[in-house]
């Protein structure tokens, strides 16, 4: 995650006001101490000096957590994929995954709290990563298509949706791979 996209996770965090620290850091568990301390800030601003020092301690931790962060997560599912020798395809057919549902996480617009625990584990095995990992890289923000062209003021928001539903509306989905995955 770059630096503009943490900040940007951040400012979202403070401008909402009935945002809930559990859910915010389990969407960006990088970003789940910052989230604490604006929550803190926001519930005692007395406490923080008028939130100077809250605001402090967080941007501070998000500094050094930043390095962490960028260096343990990789960029891409199909370029952590390809450098162990797997196509998109080869690796959908190992897994039991239509090649379209393959994409969808390689762009992340499936919900990570809907994805099989299993297939964490099959993934993360195959890629030769942790599920930690793997998890962090699917729990960023959804992609939309690189290279597309929209036809209005601004690009649409991703939206994602549930394993179980992605893997239902696949045309490419066969009985073998909803047994395994449904």
């Amino acid at each position: 995650m770059n630096e503009e996209l943490a900040d940007t996770i951040l400012i979202e965090f403070a401008n909402d006001t009935t945002a809930q620290v559990a859910d915010w850091a389990a969407r960006y568990p990088a970003q789940a101490r910052e989230f604490a301390y604006l929550a803190a800030d926001r519930a005692f601003p007395a406490a923080s000096a008028n939130g100077a020092h809250a605001q402090s301690i967080g941007l501070s931790v998000l500094r050094e957590k930043r390095v962490a962060y960028s260096a343990a997560t990789f960029a891409s599912l199909k370029s952590v994929a390809e450098a162990k020798g797997h196509t998109a395809e080869s690796l959908a057919a190992a897994l039991k995954l239509p090649l379209g549902l393959f994409w969808k996480l390689h762009r992340r617009l499936v919900a990570f709290e809907t994805i099989p625990q299993a297939l964490l584990s099959q993934l993360a095995e195959k890629l030769d990563r942790s599920v930690d990992e793997l998890a962090r890289y699917l729990r960023q923000p959804p992609q939309l298509a690189a290279g597309a062209s929209y036809r209005s003021d601004s690009a649409p928001q991703a939206t994602q949706e549930s394993f179980a539903s992605a893997l239902g509306n696949d045309p490419d989905t066969t009985d073998e791979m909803r047994q395994s995955w449904g």
